[in-house]
């Protein structure tokens, strides 16, 4: 928050965006590791119901998280929505990625290989677009197997 009322202060987009996807990628530490096997089990819905239901409510709470620091972008930075709109887009698609690579390697952690695709995800946005679908149905497999 210091960071984003520095860079409102100073009439700098750039610093204000910055403390911004600090907290996204905060929040995408928070749901890289996986929880343990008795929080996934005792769920009584199919690996495609869960996953859904986690990535609502994953990206539920980062919209809540980044609520202030949006509102602010725009109140203070008006001219520069569609970047704010696309920012926020964005940290979904992290987000999302980050979670069904998540449950594609689940109950492992994310090996190197994963975490590596997952940076180049992040580097070249294009990619997500087929690296989401991709993991999804792996992680949809792979909680059929464990809630089985």
């Amino acid at each position: 928050v210091f960071l984003l009322v520095m860079g409102i202060r100073a009439d700098n987009f750039e610093l204000s965006v910055f403390a911004w996807f600090i907290t996204v990628f905060g929040a995408m530490s928070f749901y890289q590791r996986p929880e343990p096997g008795f929080y996934v089990w005792v769920h009584s819905l199919t690996g495609k119901q869960l996953l859904n239901r986690k990535l609502m409510l994953g990206c539920g709470h980062l919209v809540l998280l980044g609520l202030p620091f949006v509102v602010s972008l725009l109140i203070f930075f008006p001219d520069q929505w569609a970047l704010i709109a696309g920012g926020q887009l964005l940290a979904l698609l992290y987000l999302s990625l980050v979670i069904t690579v998540k449950y594609a390697a689940y109950p492992d952690e994310m090996d190197i290989v994963k975490a590596f695709i997952v940076a180049s995800g992040m580097v070249i946005p294009p990619l997500l677009l087929f690296l989401i679908p991709y993991y999804y149905q792996r992680a949809v497999r792979r909680l059929g197997l464990v809630l089985a």
